[in-house]
């Protein structure tokens, strides 16, 4: 039969309170509001800047869509004026030269009028992919102001439980400092295997820990029970400690 001092089982208690405490602040830092919100918003910032590469490509790709258009055009006009000075200067008196050279000048005009409708539409696609790329780092730099304030909120929302967690860290090192070091043992194995819950209190007929009401016999076990005594839940495992 192992035995403790009574006293020693309310220390584990003690112990139990403060893992069970920084149990809850480590499941209260995964699951922070704020960080969840932070979280959010850096994932709307790394969207928009995927598509503000994706705008600036856009804007280059259009521009030298135009530098094109332009330059097609340019050199058809410039054809255009030869011909046609070629054509009003008079030097050509063969008729059938003259006539070919009209339906050249002609066939320019046409492709001058296509080239200079298809750089407007060109134009105008530039224009559209500016304004897509402006809108897009105007929502970016909304993001990112509010990026940096939630990340700032965290920060102190963090700072705050981490300075309560090496509080309530510091006082159970304390605490464990006074429990034979078997029971503390017996405690830290029991509650790894046991998803946290290492001792309870049993009242009422139960234990506190698992909530599996106890039969008579076992009761009345509990209660004939040596002081000092240590006993254990038949269900979980844990150190039980009479209330």
């Amino acid at each position: 039969m192992t035995t403790f001092d009574p006293w020693a089982y309310l220390r584990i208690l003690d112990i139990q309170a403060f893992d069970t405490a920084l149990d809850q602040i480590a499941h209260k830092l995964k699951n922070l509001p704020e960080i969840i919100e932070a979280e959010k918003l850096r994932a709307q910032f790394e969207q928009l800047k995927y598509r503000e590469v994706a705008g600036i490509t856009e804007v280059a790709d259009r521009e030298l869509d135009v530098r094109k258009a332009e330059s097609d055009v340019d050199q058809v006009r410039m054809r255009l004026e030869k011909d046609s000075q070629l054509l009003n200067s008079g030097s050509i008196s063969d008729s059938k030269q003259l006539t070919e050279l009209q339906h050249e000048v002609d066939s320019l005009k046409r492709r001058q009028n296509l080239l200079e409708d298809e750089e407007i539409s060109i134009l105008q696609q530039l224009e559209d992919a500016q304004k897509n790329l402006d809108s897009i780092r105007v929502e970016l730099a909304r993001v990112t102001q509010e990026l940096q304030k939630a990340d700032e909120l965290v920060t102190i929302r963090v700072a705050n439980i981490e300075s309560e967690r090496e509080k309530i860290a510091s006082e159970r090192i304390a605490e464990s400092k006074s429990v034979p070091e078997e029971l503390l043992k017996l405690y830290e194995k029991v509650r790894t295997d046991n998803r946290g819950i290492g001792a309870s209190r049993f009242s009422t007929g139960q234990c506190e820990g698992c909530r599996i009401q106890f039969s008579n016999a076992d009761l009345n076990k509990f209660k004939n029970a040596a002081d000092g005594e240590l006993l254990r839940c038949e269900e979980c495992r844990a150190i039980l400690v009479k209330s």
